[in-house]
């Protein structure tokens, strides 16, 4: 449904960015905003959907005849990822939506009810929704449809649940879609569909950058700190392919070399099945000194290899409590890492690292960084095997949205060396930050 502009004030300064021209761009039905995190999607959004179903609602008035049998007059559902996102949501429209239009809230279940008349009637009710179940937004039409973080909503909730609720009698059926990009899912169509229709659409896609509002020296230290992948999605609002390459500048890091300093951590990824069991040996000072690599070998024999290296440290002039053994604990490991606290200095023995999905993607993200950085980062061993392995490392997305990290799927591929590199480098930034110089007493506690 076609609704003419109006001009209304919006209680808010729009910055330069794209808000003044999102805003600009209220004839167009269907709006997305692609955008870096700290852009201001979220504020943005709430007052122009504001905005949006004053506008509607004064033209419903003025066609009262046509829409009698329409209740509410005005319809608008808003739909977050999760409950979190939700109330965050909730608190925006709270504080920018005229509290003089306000008829009524129910805190409880996330709606709102408002007037844009002086008898206080209700014309617009607002809801928000949460499309962790999309089986759950089932509903009469819509006149509105506000999608936030849009990018984290799987494909059957727009597909079967979402859309189907724009194209009911007597509702306008407009969408604002905003969010910051994770892969190319619904979210992904929408936008090129926006870009593509002109007529009807609009859209921007907007690096965090482009807020005018944020400190530049604060973003280049940000993205100082942050992998090459997820500066490019997170900051950069760009929509990365199904799978690409994690790791950047590796042969870069393979040349340069730093003075061996502070604690030395071996990192350690126990083979299962067809991986091999590797221990990567990296200074807190970022330098690897030696990668040990075991295939097909039974654990018992692995610990008295680990037995030996750490007897061979200890012959270079290293102390007990100069080494820090961090193996990864899950399956197998929960076992070895009893082993090696009753076979090694509590000193050395840290309890282990855990694999998780989420883990997992940390350690990964900050090796990243390192490999990145030229200054304090990791300084690579020239291994054939793991320069091999870090470049052919890939993410994948789910259908979550998130990033998978792996080998290569499908192919006789490994990631062990990453592994065990990877935990050894989080380890040594920990004790890089903790370590004095005066012995690693104590940071066995730490936790990994």
């Amino acid at each position: 449904m076609s609704v003419p502009a109006t001009k209304l004030v919006i209680p808010y300064r729009p910055h330069s960015g794209g808000q003044v021209q999102f805003h600009e761009a209220r004839d167009k039905q269907y709006r997305c905003l692609a955008c870096g995190a700290r852009w201001g999607k979220d504020r943005c959004t709430v007052n122009e959907m504001w905005a949006v179903a004053s506008q509607i609602a004064a033209w419903k008035l003025q066609h009262i005849h046509a829409f009698r049998t329409v209740i509410p007059l005005v319809h608008v559902w808003i739909v977050a990822p999760d409950f979190p996102r939700e109330k965050q949501f909730w608190t925006e429209m709270q504080t920018y939506i005229p509290q003089s239009s306000v008829v009524s809230v129910t805190n409880n279940d996330y709606t709102m009810l408002c007037s844009i008349t002086r008898d206080r009637k209700v014309q617009i009710k607002f809801e928000l929704k949460s499309a962790k179940d999309p089986r759950g937004l089932v509903s009469a039409g819509i006149d509105l449809l506000v999608v936030t973080e849009a990018a984290l909503i799987k494909d059957e909730a727009w597909d079967m649940y979402l859309q189907p609720r724009l194209i009911s009698p007597g509702r306008a059926g407009n969408v604002i879609a905003n969010g910051t990009p994770k892969g190319r899912n619904w979210y992904y169509r929408f936008f090129n569909f926006c870009r593509d229709n002109p007529k009807v659409a609009w859209c921007i896609q907007a690096p965090s950058w482009t807020n005018p509002l944020i400190d530049p020296e604060k973003i280049r230290d940000l993205m100082e700190k942050m992998p090459q992948l997820a500066r490019r999605q997170e900051l950069g609002a760009e929509f990365l392919s199904e799978t690409g390459g994690v790791f950047f500048g590796v042969r870069d890091a393979a040349k340069r070399t730093r003075e061996v300093k502070g604690p030395l951590v071996i990192g350690i990824d126990w083979g299962k099945r067809r991986d091999a069991s590797v221990f990567a040996i990296v200074a807190a000072s970022g330098q690897m000194l030696a990668l040990h690599h075991f295939e097909k070998t039974k654990y018992g024999v692995q610990m008295e290899h680990l037995k030996e290296i750490y007897a061979d440290l200890l012959t270079k002039g290293w102390t007990q409590e100069d080494i820090i053994i961090v193996p990864e604990r899950n399956s197998i490991g929960e076992v070895m890492c009893e082993l090696i606290e009753a076979e090694f200095p509590v000193s050395a023995a840290t309890g282990g690292f855990y694999t998780t999905g989420i883990t997992k993607r940390g350690i990964i993200d900050e090796l990243a960084v390192d490999i990145e950085n030229a200054e304090s980062g990791i300084c690579l061993l020239d291994e054939p095997e793991l320069l091999n392995q870090l470049e052919i490392f890939e993410y994948s997305q789910l259908a979550s949205g998130w990033l998978s990290f792996h080998a290569p799927v499908g192919e006789a591929l490994h990631d062990d060396y990453v592994m065990a590199v990877a935990i050894a480098n989080h380890a040594r930034n920990m004790a890089a930050a903790w370590y004095t110089g005066q012995g690693a007493s104590g940071f066995q506690a730490r936790v990994f």
